[in-house]
């Protein structure tokens, strides 16, 4: 299995080419990855359906993160979520927001993972 994430745009190209498709095709598929975040391959809709199938029985797949956990503060300025890699790994991540009154300016956000 591969996930589409881990191809760089150029490996993308190589990829769609290789099956016999367009260079825009690269295209079609790392937008909606980066901007849309779908689920699945066929969530992807500018893709043809033969191409989605090809994509799939080819072993590529979109491996998104899933939540295992997540604790707010009571005030609700922090939140830590423990997420579940494809790998099997884990990983925790914060966010961490602050009012502009709290930190004499503007509003900003931190994360870290």
């Amino acid at each position: 299995m591969t996930d589409l994430y881990r191809l760089l745009p150029e490996e993308m190209e190589k990829m769609v080419i290789d099956m016999g498709y367009d260079r825009y095709r690269a295209d079609q598929i790392l937008m909606p990855l980066y901007y849309k975040f779908p689920k699945n391959i066929a969530d992807i809709k500018q893709l043809p359906k033969e191409m989605i199938a090809k994509l799939v029985d080819a072993g590529y797949t979109i491996g998104l993160a899933k939540e295992v956990h997540s604790i707010t503060s009571d005030d609700g300025d922090t939140t830590k979520v423990l997420l579940n890699l494809t790998n099997d790994k884990s990983v925790e991540t914060v966010l961490m927001q602050y009012e502009s009154e709290k930190i004499g300016g503007l509003p900003r956000s931190t994360v870290c993972i």
